[in-house]
């Protein structure tokens, strides 16, 4: 083979490559029949989040999942993850890829482990199907050339809160089940289905849900709850059949709300110089924190050695404690009702 012809093959083959990159790794949209593999990325326009496969940090590197990532943090941050509880095996010829139907599908070889379809208002194919990073790091599959979405990540939320999505009743936030694993966590995050208006997060365990923090109520500005004005801006609404919502309008998109893993949240905004998430506010430890954390009237204030101490209120007519133990970090009262009236009321 001549030197000439092994130029030639060798520029083929780089025009080739480019083409499959730039289909699949360069663009913001892929298009049906199109696929990203192992090592792709699907990149938003304004090169803020892009689209790939990864194994999380501290997790099971043979585990793969297909989620948007932030592109200039430092360390791995993924605001949203596909088949949070259906990974790929890395040894696996695994793909992510736009049908010809029009949904997305996650697959291990020709497995489909993930897909859209169960969120999709309708059944019957679609033409013209592109799936899209948009600037926001919402994830759009749309027809028509960029018409009106058929599916959105936004309407899917994982742990975090981003610029431009709504918390509401019927759209819950659930962590990850540890910090190397995506898989669904113990606790969820979601608007009063009551109508205080109120954020709660709540933890569930063998289908028994239980308050573990609220908000406080919304004082036109803030919730009460959060110390910091700096937490964002939670818009306030209300529709009909849909009740009332928050859309958190944050001035940049370098900033984030995250349900941790063990029920806790914390706000971060990215700094551009080093890549590094420097918080802003962040949920109390603090054990009196906790929803209902001594029961009907009762108070809760912090003991010299940090933990929390329950009181009856000392008001008139004052009310009394029945026996409280001390059971590791937690106060259990031995009564729903641990504090009772002395004198009832007329």
């Amino acid at each position: 083979m001549t030197a000439a012809l092994v130029a030639v093959l060798v520029v083929l083959l780089l025009a080739r490559d480019a083409a499959r990159v730039d289909a699949a790794a360069l663009r913001p949209t892929l298009s049906q029949g199109q696929s990203l593999r192992a090592n792709d990325k699907l990149v938003s326009a304004n090169g803020t989040f892009f689209l790939g496969f990864f194994s999380p940090r501290g997790g099971d590197p043979g585990q793969r999942y297909l989620g948007v990532m932030y592109a200039r943090a430092a360390e791995q941050t993924v605001p949203w993850v596909a088949n949070r509880d259906a990974p790929v095996s890395a040894a696996s010829a695994y793909s992510a890829t736009v049908t010809a139907d029009g949904e997305l599908w996650v697959l291990e070889g020709d497995r489909v482990v993930w897909r859209t379809n169960k969120f999709l208002s309708s059944s019957s194919p679609r033409q013209n199907v592109t799936l899209t990073l948009l600037d926001s790091g919402n994830l759009v599959l749309s027809s028509g050339g960029g018409g009106s979405a058929l599916w959105q990540s936004f309407d899917h939320p994982a742990d975090t809160l981003i610029h431009g999505m709504r918390i509401a009743v019927n759209t819950r936030f659930t962590s990850w089940r540890s910090p190397g694993d995506p898989g669904t966590g113990h606790f969820t995050l979601g608007v009063d289905p009551l109508g205080s208006g109120q954020l709660y997060v709540w933890e569930s365990h063998n289908g028994t849900n239980t308050t573990l923090w609220r908000s406080g109520q919304w004082t036109g500005s803030k919730f009460a709850g959060f110390w910091s004005n700096q937490v964002g801006d939670f818009k306030p609404s209300v529709e009909e059949n849909f009740g009332i919502y928050y859309t958190f309008n944050d001035s940049s998109l370098l900033h984030r709300f995250l349900l941790h893993p063990n029920g806790t949240q914390t706000y971060y905004k990215l700094r551009n110089d080093t890549g590094e998430w420097e918080t802003v506010w962040s949920q109390t430890t603090f054990l009196c924190e906790a929803y209902n954390m001594c029961g009907a009237n009762a108070e809760c204030t912090a003991g010299d050695n940090g933990q929390a101490v329950c009181s009856c209120l000392k008001v008139n007519p004052r009310f009394e404690l029945f026996d409280v133990k001390l059971i590791g970090e937690n106060w259990v009262l031995t009564s729903k009702d641990p504090c009772f009236r002395l004198l009832p009321l007329n």
